[in-house]
């Protein structure tokens, strides 16, 4: 048997902070907490603050009883998804080719679930933000540089391998400075910190010379816009006519019910929000955004850690919509990747699932409702209630079994692991005649 309290820790790895949080199936942060995240002093400083940070949320959480059952991490892309190696991001290029989630599984002895940053603040920001509900729309994280989610159906739409929506480096003037990834005039040139910065020297003078951290840039900028600096006025302008034209051209490509713009930067949404508005009006096409919001992202920096737990702990990943019907019940996918995928499993009254095993697999069960239900691990029988989170590893016997006369047993389950479908399944007893797959 191997029990699991219900909580989980989210860390969001950025160009200047990684913060993390230890985060309910609810989606509430217990605990957070932030490091520097010194991407420019090397790969062990960045290591080291990431193992301080995620200690102490550990010791945070001892100090109330809990232990998390799992980790979400956060990372800057591109990323390769089914190993958790970061390929060439370049805001951290000490990060180039590090194996994150090997090397997190092997500090903290826990599984390890890395998604693209832009990627988890968008599932944050679905699961109890300003997207929730929405099947179909466009994360920007506006910051240290631009990242980008897309969300279609309610799943993260991920590409071919697992990397696409790096949004940040879209040409959005061809001719434009060069880049840190090696292109020219993208989006990030423009739409980051220091973009931001850029505009400032440009537009305003030596009021505009900042050497300062990029948050108390936008500080100042938004002070100095309040009191109607005509310098600052126009560096919101034309911030906010930029990413209104980028805006415009993500509206013609995935007619998304809202862009949602998030990161440090959407902090100054009211200097840029209108002229952006009006951008997107003149330039997308009417009937792709008739209906469209543009929206400031509501969980600001716990976002990221929140969307990063929700994969961590699955309590309630994005909403999928095929349901496959079962002789015991029926199950739907809420969100699935390479080397993941998260369902929601409805185990009907007086019925049981197959005591069977998997051999390139584990599994987090999150118990959602339970009248009567049991679960049985190698020949051990336990009941279960609300709130129970339950490991199953791979090779290990197991059973669920619904022992109500008129109670559904609902739960979350993640599966983790190489091979995630029905040929990984060992039948040993099956109450419905199913031969092994």
């Amino acid at each position: 048997m191997h029990k699991l309290p219900t909580v989980a820790i989210g860390v969001d790895l950025g160009g200047t902070y990684v913060r993390g949080g230890v985060v309910t199936p609810e989606g509430e942060v217990l605990f957070r907490d932030k490091r520097a995240s010194r991407v420019d002093a090397g790969l062990q400083d960045t290591l080291d603050a990431m193992y301080s940070l995620i200690d102490g949320l550990q010791c945070m959480a001892a100090q109330k009883g809990l232990k998390a059952a799992a980790l979400g991490v956060g990372c800057p892309g591109p990323l390769e998804p089914r190993t958790g190696v970061l390929l060439d991001p370049p805001n951290c290029p000490a990060l180039k080719n590090v194996n994150l989630k090997e090397r997190l599984e092997k500090r903290f002895g826990m599984s390890v679930f890395p998604i693209k940053d832009a990627s988890a603040s968008a599932l944050g920001e679905r699961w109890k933000g300003s997207a929730e509900g929405l099947e179909h729309f466009v994360f920007l994280s506006l910051g240290t540089g631009l990242g980008g989610a897309v969300v279609s159906q309610g799943r993260i739409f991920e590409g071919s391998s697992g990397m696409a929506a790096e949004i940040g480096h879209v040409s959005l003037f061809p001719d434009g400075p060069r880049c840190s990834c090696g292109s020219f005039g993208c989006a990030e040139v423009y739409l980051s910190t220091r973009g931001l910065l850029s505009r400032v020297k440009r537009l305003m003078g030596e009021d505009g010379i900042w050497d300062g951290p990029g948050l108390q840039l936008v500080q100042r900028v938004a002070l100095m816009a309040r009191r109607g600096d005509k310098g600052a006025l126009e560096v919101l302008e034309g911030f906010g006519k930029d990413l209104g034209v980028l805006c415009a051209s993500l509206a013609n490509l995935y007619n998304p019910e809202a862009i949602v713009v998030g990161g440090g930067l959407a902090n100054l949404w009211e200097g840029f929000s209108k002229a952006a508005i009006r951008e997107i009006k003149r330039r997308a096409m009417p009937n792709l955004v008739q209906g469209m919001s543009l929206l400031k992202a509501r969980l600001g920096d716990d976002a990221g850690v929140i969307g990063a737990a929700s994969l961590a702990f699955c309590g309630k990943a994005p909403k999928g919509e095929s349901i496959d019907r079962r002789p015991w019940g029926s199950g739907d996918v809420l969100a699935e990747g390479p080397g993941y995928k998260v369902k929601r499993l409805r185990v009907s009254p007086q019925s049981r699932l197959s005591y069977q095993r998997h051999f390139h697999r584990d599994e987090v069960w999150a118990i959602v409702s339970a009248r009567s239900a049991f679960v049985t691990i190698d020949g051990e029988r336990r009941p279960l209630k609300a709130g129970d989170s339950i490991a199953i590893q791979k090779g290990h016997l197991h059973r669920l079994e619904n022992a109500s006369d008129d109670a559904e047993l609902v739960l979350i389950e993640t599966q983790i692991g190489a091979k995630l479908c029905e040929s990984d399944i060992e039948r040993i007893e099956d109450d419905y005649g199913r031969a092994d797959a």
